[in-house]
């Protein structure tokens, strides 16, 4: 019972929603069984202990509704099925009743259809306000008010009146925006797939889009200028230009845009810095830091209230390249109580020694790295390939060559790993020994294997000490 959709379901309901979703089962109008209605007074009380096992038992549950009867698990089965479908539609009615304007829009078709003119006229209204009052201005504003103004164009219609309205051109206009912003944000999402993903999307409109946007200007219309950008960004030579455009019309018009797309459009715009990055446009580093520091001081990318993990190194190794070591710090300090407690002290203490070790204090980086407990094997490898090279900047010859030993067989041994990752600290490893057995005129060679490695870790700090023989 516990791995049942209805539990699972049950426990994503915040306490608000239990107590409703009782309320709903209570209305004869959604749920003519009572029985549907004493299962759920049975489960509700269970959520707040995470619904124990042995109380949620089928036996257990069927003795307490059907005293009197042998247990019968088809019967139980289709009872829970029943209360499954009853809080699916008091999710789906929940999604409605908040869907800003939509509720009134459809209560007013309604009313136009019964010809109830001031009653129509009156939900109209409020559906007007709320639209008005809003600040967002994305795909759901455009197709909210095209729907508005269809209904003003048959109401008006109705009247029969031998003039003509302007309700009709308004919504056309504002259903080609939101095709347009629509099919440009759908264009992006899929051109960003693209670059990470073998998978190779239909996107045969784009010429289309581009000739439409040029017929007819929507310079006021932030939400299909800024993702307008974005494609030329994706799609143009000129990339760096559309893109500085796009940052800069994202950042003065955030609030047209809700939580969720907002965020999704910070995390697009990462995944272009990095794809970036990793061709070799270290310039697109400073923009990369830009929307990670911006988007976790605004909270976009905290997802209830945690930041993940790897968001969080990532913001760490970003700052370090860009050798910003006093932000790195504040910024570890002051986030670190936004993580999973079960990573929070790994993450902590490793990014400390990252820091120590770039400030080159190796002793109090190698005390932060004892703090690191290893909870998840990233941070261990991490930790191996910092120590290691702790070891080489301080000409800890034996230390190093131990953990260069140890530290290949520990890799090799490792199957939770994938291909990609186990290959780029074992390149990392050798290539390291070869530096440290390099004579001065033997650099190009090494440089040479670090530029044709594809999975390597550490690049920019071998390719440093490569420099450095060169300097000697």
């Amino acid at each position: 019972m516990k791995q049942s959709k209805l539990i699972s379901l049950l426990e994503s309901f915040s306490s608000s929603e239990l107590r409703a979703f009782k309320d709903f089962l209570s209305s004869p109008y959604f749920n003519k069984k009572e029985i549907n209605l004493e299962l759920y007074k049975i489960l509700k009380p269970l959520a707040k202990y995470g619904f124990p096992e042995e109380k949620i038992k089928r036996e257990v549950l069927f003795c307490k509704l059907f005293p009197n009867e042998k247990y019968d698990e088809r019967k139980l089965n289709h009872l829970i099925s029943e209360v499954f479908r009853l809080a699916e539609q008091y999710l789906g009615i929940q999604e409605f009743e908040q869907d800003r304007a939509l509720p009134y829009l459809y209560t007013a078709r309604a009313h136009l259809k019964k010809q109830q003119e001031k009653a129509y006229l009156h939900q109209a209204r409020k559906a007007r306000k709320l639209l008005d009052d809003i600040s967002y201005r994305d795909c759901q504003y455009f197709y909210q008010s095209t729907i508005l103004e269809e209904l003003e164009e048959q109401h008006f219609s109705s009247k029969k009146i031998h003039r003509t309205s302007t309700n009709l051109q308004l919504a056309a206009n504002q259903f080609d925006r939101y095709y347009l912003a629509q099919k440009l944000q759908y264009s992006c999402i899929m051109l960003d797939r693209q670059k990470f993903l073998p998978i190779q999307y239909d996107i045969p409109f784009l010429p289309l889009i581009e000739k439409m946007l040029e017929l007819q200007s929507f310079e006021s219309e932030p939400s299909i200028i800024v993702y307008h950008y974005l494609m030329l960004a994706l799609t143009q030579k000129n990339d760096k230009a559309n893109f500085e455009q796009f940052r800069n019309y994202l950042s003065e018009h955030l609030s047209v845009f809700t939580e969720t797309e907002a965020r999704q459009l910070f995390l697009l715009a990462i995944n272009f810095c990095v794809h970036k990055i990793r061709i070799g446009e270290r310039d697109y580093a400073a923009e990369l830091m830009h929307f990670y520091s911006e988007g976790i001081e605004k909270g976009l990318l905290l997802e209830k209230g945690k930041l993940s993990p790897w968001i969080y190194k990532n913001v760490v190794k970003l700052g370090l390249g860009l050798q910003r070591l006093e932000w790195v710090e504040s910024f570890v300090k002051r986030y670190s109580h936004y993580l999973t407690e079960a990573l929070r002290k790994d993450a902590y203490h490793f990014s400390l020694a990252d820091i120590y070790f770039h400030k080159k204090a190796y002793g109090n980086a190698l005390s932060e790295l004892n703090k690191v407990e290893f909870s998840d094997i990233h941070y261990n490898l991490d930790a191996k390939a910092t120590l290691l090279k702790i070891y080489y900047e301080t000409e800890e010859i034996e230390a190093f060559l131990s953990l260069i030993s140890s530290f290949k067989i520990f890799l090799q041994r490792q199957k939770s790993l994938t291909k990609h990752v186990k290959a780029s600290y074992l390149n990392f490893v050798s290539i390291l020994y070869k530096i440290s057995k390099i004579k001065n005129n033997a650099t190009s060679q090494i440089r040479e294997e670090i530029a044709a490695t594809k999975a390597l870790s550490d690049r920019s700090w071998l390719i440093q000490q490569i420099e450095k023989h060169k300097t000697h």
